[in-house]
């Protein structure tokens, strides 16, 4: 690795050296354009926006480049220079350059941006700091945006403010445009023994006022928590288990419960996601326990505990959970409104499954109230709606509450699921193409297999059996049941709560195999395993 990297600067070197002519030279070519007449005339600000261009690796926004440079009154003009003398182009909305030229630049002028004084460096920084939250501005720039906070953490006086800021940055990342980070390494590096608190300084190096309560090591843990569940959820297990393990040894250092209680909390919503109910279950039931030892703990994240744990006590189907806590949910509903209609949503499928169509329909018109009409969640509960409606034999309000749900849906942005091809495979399993579907459900397994989930996983063996029983092969069948069944046991989840959403995830009751291997069928006595 150490010879490539050599002959790779050697190559650079060799690339950027100067020739003897224009033609021959990309530097003379490049440092012709910048001493021309028209560009001197823009002064310093084209010079400091094509070295800002090169560092940021999506280059900058052109519809945001006003809002990115406020004070900068020609900041436009020189982005149009630069594009007109072709040494940046425009990338859909991103002004930006080619590979030859961002490497010259990056050579000769920004070897030393993180600490040098281009003026414009602080104004990036400052923008995708503020705006570390905004979804839209993340969607589009959040290459942009890891690389700034990256390189940020370099500057001491700053450590804990861009800590914080990347721990939000995550979040939103993870929330609503996933994709892996590479910001770990960069973190682990920050040396927290040192004291980053001087609020002055920041203000003086970002211009913008700001207080922030957390220390430096708690701003770490943070951001490395954060960085642990996005792991999980993009299928890096075993990098996701080393952030979560060095996370909690920080927090342990620190001596500090409620930061404990935040570890606990966040490990035990990524097995909350992939349907690992039995290992959240136990982690939250821990981090209750640090937020309720904490001195200055947080009566807010105690209750989000609290519900959370009701959440979980309606999915594994205990009998009268939701009745039995529905004062507490209407005392809370104003403090986690969408925890809150995540229980409900939960609660209204179970009661659906169990044949209690007015509970189930109060559920959900319950959860309608506490969450915006456009919310997935909300139409989760259309169609869950629909679903009693067509139990109830109300057909006509059925097809109202689908043509409903369709016309929402349209002005929803799309989103790709995880569960696609589950669903996929049920469809052509209804329709009777056992080959085709089996197909589905096996892809289906391997997904989850590869993002550590269990729900979808033992639903699509359980598939996978059915399929095989209507072949009699009857080794095979007994091998995905017995698999669903495992799964069952690790996720906590008793057989029977398997399925708790749309009729769309049942197999239809033409495919009795499931029924009959539980009940202890003779037609899977004495078979060999394969």
């Amino acid at each position: 690795m150490s010879d490539l990297v050599t002959a790779w600067n050697r190559q650079r070197e060799a690339l950027l050296e100067t020739g003897d002519g224009k033609i021959q030279s990309l530097a003379i070519t490049i440092e012709t354009s910048l001493n021309s007449p028209s560009f001197i005339k823009l002064g310093e600000t084209v010079r400091h926006l094509l070295q800002i261009i090169a560092f940021l690796p999506q280059g900058i926004s052109k519809t945001r480049i006003t809002a990115i440079f406020p004070g900068v009154s020609n900041i436009e003009p020189c982005a149009n220079a630069l594009c007109r003398q072709s040494l940046a182009y425009l990338n859909g909305d991103f002004i930006t350059l080619l590979a030859p030229i961002r490497l010259y630049i990056s050579n000769r002028y920004n070897k030393d941006i993180d600490t040098s004084m281009n003026p414009f460096l602080r104004e990036v920084r400052s923008y995708y700091a503020a705006h570390v939250e905004d979804e839209k501005i993340v969607g589009q720039d959040n290459v942009n945006i890891e690389h700034v906070l990256t390189h940020w953490l370099k500057i001491p006086e700053t450590i804990t403010y861009v800590l914080s800021s990347i721990a939000d940055f995550v979040i939103t990342l993870t929330y609503h445009w996933s994709r892996p980070v590479s910001l770990r390494p960069a973190i682990s590096a920050v040396d927290i023994s040192r004291p980053y608190h001087s609020v002055s300084c920041i203000q003086f190096h970002i211009g913008i006022s700001i207080f922030r309560r957390s220390k430096a090591p708690r701003a770490k843990l943070r951001c490395l928590a954060s960085i642990s569940y996005l792991m999980r959820l993009m299928g890096q297990i075993k990098e996701a288990d080393e952030t979560y393990t060095e996370a909690r040894v920080l927090a342990l250092d620190t001596g500090h419960s409620f930061s404990l209680a935040l570890m606990d909390y966040s490990l035990a919503t990524g097995y909350f996601k992939q349907g690992n109910y039995l290992a959240a279950e136990n982690l939250f039931q821990s981090a209750l326990k640090n937020v309720s030892r904490a001195s200055n703990h947080r009566q807010d994240w105690k209750t989000l505990m609290k519900i959370t744990m009701i959440q979980l006590s309606v999915i594994k189907g205990m009998p009268n959970i939701l009745r039995s806590h529905l004062v507490v949910l209407r005392t809370l509903k104003k403090v986690c409104r969408g925890d809150i209609a995540n229980i409900y949503i939960n609660a209204g499928f179970m009661e659906l499954h169990d044949d209690h169509l007015d509970i189930a329909k109060n559920c959900f018109e319950e959860m309608q109230k506490n969450i915006g009409k456009e919310e997935p969640l909300w139409l989760m509960a259309s169609l869950g709606l629909a679903e009693v409606a067509d139990r109830q034999h109300d057909y006509a309000g059925s097809k109202a509450l689908r043509s409903q749900l369709l016309e929402l849906l349209q002005r929803v942005p799309d989103q790709t699921t995880k569960y696609c091809k589950y669903l996929a495979g049920m469809v052509e399993l209804a329709d009777g193409d056992l080959d085709k579907a089996g197909d589905y459900f096996r892809e289906t397994i391997e997904d989850c297999s590869l993002f550590a989930e269990l729900l979808y996983r033992a639903r699509s063996h359980r598939a996978l059996g059915e399929i095989a029983v209507v072949k009699q092969d009857m080794v095979a069948a007994r091998n995905h049941f017995e698999a669903t069944i495992e799964l069952c046991k690790t996720m906590g989840l008793p057989k029977e709560r398997l399925y708790l959403d749309y009729t769309c995830c049942i197999p239809n009751e033409t495919f009795g195999g499931w029924k009959l291997y539980q009940e202890g069928h003779v037609m899977f006595n004495d078979v060999s395993r394969a």
